[in-house]
C-alpha cells in the first residue's frame, strides 16, 4: 500500500508539473543565463557535492575565502611579460616615442631652443611608453585568464563557465601608478626600460580569478529570495536543457564564509524532465525520495539511462564522466552547479516531502486514507450532507437567502455553501473543490485522495 501511495502522489506531482503533456517547458532546467552559477571550474567542490549525495548525507557546506580559488600561473605570465619587455617596450620603443614627440615639439615650437624641448619630449615620450605598457598588460592578463579556462576546459570538458571574481584593470592600474612614481626618479632613457623590467618582475602575478566565496556572494545578491537548487548533470537536445536530480538548499553569507545547507531530507529526482524527452518506454521512479535512499533511486535512474544509451559504466556519481551520446537521442552531460527557479510550483515540492514522508512512518496517515478509499471503507456522507443542508437552510426561507448562522462576512452562493456544510461534517476528511474560488462549478462530497 505505501508503494500505491506514492503512486498516487507521484501522479499528483506529474498533473501540476507537466499536465500530462511531455512537450511542456518544466521549471526545473538550467537556464543559462545570469540565474545559473556552474561550479565547473571548482572540480573539488563538484566531487564533495556528488560525494555529499552519494553517502546519502544532506549537504552541509562552509566555503571560506580563498578555499576554492582558480590562480594564474606566476611563472608562465612572468616569461610572457619578459618577453613584451624584450620584443615590444624595449629600449628601442621608449627611444623612438622620445625622438617622435620631440620632432612634434620641434614643429609645433619651432621659436624656442631645442634644449628646452629635450625634457618635455622625454617627460612625453615616458608617459605614452607608460599608457602602453598598461594597456600590453591588461591585455596580457586577459590572455592569461583565458588561457586558464582553456586549461581547464581541456582537462575536465565543460562548456558553461562562472563570472570570474578577478579584477584586472585594478591591478593594472596600481602597476601604472608604480610607474607614474618612478618617471619622476629619471632624467634619461638609458635606464628607465631596465628599472621598470625589475619593478615589475619581482611582482606576484599569480592573480586570483575565481574565488568560489566572492562568487557566491556576488550570485546570493543577485537572486535575492529565489529558490535556490544545487541542480546535477545535464540531460540536452536542442533548446531543453533539464537536470537528473537536485537538492534544494539555503544560503547564508556568514561575513568570513557561506553557509549552504539542505532545509530538508528530500532529493528531488527529474523523472518528468527525462521523460520529457520521449524514450521509447517511460520512467518510473518516484518524483523524490530521502538522502539515505539516494544511492538506490538514483541507480534505478541510471539503469534506465544506460539502456538506452548502451553503456555499463556508473556514471551517476562519477565526477566528469564522459557524456552519453545517441542518434536522435538527448545528450547526458556531466555538470553541477546553482540554479535558481524563478517560477516554481511549490506544490511540487510539497508533493515530493509526501513522498519521501512515506519512508519514515510520518506518512501513515495518508496511506491509511488511501488504504480505506481502495478497501472501499470509505463512507459516503453525500445524503448526510444534503439532509443537514436543507435543515440550516430550509427552501423557501430568508436563512436560504440570507443566512444568518453564518459568520462569513461575504455573500455566498448556494454550491459555497454547502462547501462550508460539509467541512462541518467531521467525517469528511478531505473535500474536492473543482472551479474558481469566485463561483464553484462542481463539489464532490466524497473522501477523494
Amino acid at each position: 500500500m505505501k508503494n500505491f501511495a506514492k503512486s498516487v502522489l507521484n501522479y499528483f506531482a506529474a498533473f501540476n508539473e507537466t499536465r500530462f503533456r511531455f512537450s511542456r517547458k518544466l521549471p526545473y532546467e538550467w537556464s543559462g543565463d545570469s540565474f545559473t552559477l556552474d561550479f565547473s571550474v571548482f572540480p573539488g567542490f563538484q566531487t564533495a557535492l556528488l560525494a555529499a549525495v552519494a553517502t546519502g548525507n544532506p549537504l552541509s557546506f562552509e566555503v571560506e575565502k580563498q578555499q576554492y580559488t582558480v590562480a594564474i600561473d606566476h611563472d608562465a605570465f612572468i616569461t610572457s611579460l619578459k618577453a613584451e619587455f624584450s620584443e615590444q617596450l624595449n629600449q628601442d620603443f621608449l627611444q623612438n616615442l622620445i625622438n617622435e614627440n620631440f620632432e612634434r615639439l620641434k614643429e609645433a615650437l619651432s621659436e624656442e631652443d631645442e634644449e628646452e624641448l629635450h625634457p618635455r619630449a622625454f617627460k612625453e615620450g615616458l608617459r605614452e611608453y607608460n599608457l602602453t605598457f598598461r594597456r600590453r598588460l591588461l591585455q596580457l592578463l586577459t590572455e592569461a585568464q583565458d588561457q586558464k579556462i582553456k586549461e581547464l576546459q581541456n582537462e575536465f570538458e565543460f562548456h558553461s563557465v562562472p563570472p570570474s571574481s578577478f579584477n584586472p584593470q585594478r591591478e593594472v592600474q596600481s602597476l601604472y601608478d608604480d610607474l607614474k612614481k618612478l618617471c619622476k626618479n629619471f632624467d634619461a632613457a638609458e635606464t628607465y626600460v631596465t628599472t621598470v623590467v625589475e619593478h615589475v618582475t619581482n611582482q606576484s602575478f599569480g592573480y586570483i580569478i575565481f574565488d568560489l566565496h566572492p562568487i557566491l556572494r556576488s550570485y546570493i545578491q543577485l537572486i535575492g529570495t529565489q529558490s535556490l537548487y544545487v541542480f546535477f548533470h545535464e540531460i540536452e537536445k536542442e533548446a531543453q536543457r533539464y537536470l537528473l536530480f537536485a537538492v534544494e538548499i539555503g544560503i547564508r553569507d556568514g561575513e568570513d564564509r557561506i553557509i549552504i545547507e539542505t532545509p530538508r531530507d528530500l532529493l528531488m529526482l527529474n523523472t518528468p524532465g527525462i521523460n520529457n524527452f520521449e524514450f521509447d518506454s517511460v520512467l518510473t521512479t518516484p518524483r523524490a525520495c530521502r538522502f539515505t535512499d539516494a544511492a538506490i533511486s538514483l541507480s534505478a535512474i541510471e539503469r534506465f539511462l544506460q539502456a538506452k544509451y548502451t553503456v555499463s559504466e556508473s556514471f551517476m556519481f562519477t565526477p566528469h564522466f564522459r557524456p552519453l551520446v545517441r542518434d536522435d537521442l538527448p545528450s547526458i552531460k556531466y555538470r553541477v552547479g546553482l540554479q535558481a527557479v524563478k517560477e516554481e510550483d511549490r506544490r511540487i515540492l510539497d508533493y515530493s516531502e509526501l513522498i519521501t514522508s512515506l519512508e519514515t512512518g510520518s506518512g501513515r496517515k495518508f496511506i491509511d486514507m488511501v488504504s480505506r478509499y481502495v478497501e472501499g471503507n470509505v463512507k459516503n456522507t453525500s445524503d448526510e450532507v444534503q439532509d443537514t443542508y436543507n435543515r440550516n437552510y430550509p427552501r423557501k426561507s430568508a436563512e436560504r437567502i440570507v443566512p444568518q448562522r453564518l459568520t462569513v462576512p461575504l455573500s455566498l452562493n448556494e454550491k459555497q455553501k454547502r462547501i462550508l456544510t460539509a467541512v462541518e461534517n467531521g467525517k469528511n476528511e478531505i473535500i474536492v473543490v473543482d472551479g474558481p474560488p469566485s463561483l464553484v462549478q462542481s463539489v464532490d462530497l466524497r473522501h477523494v485522495y
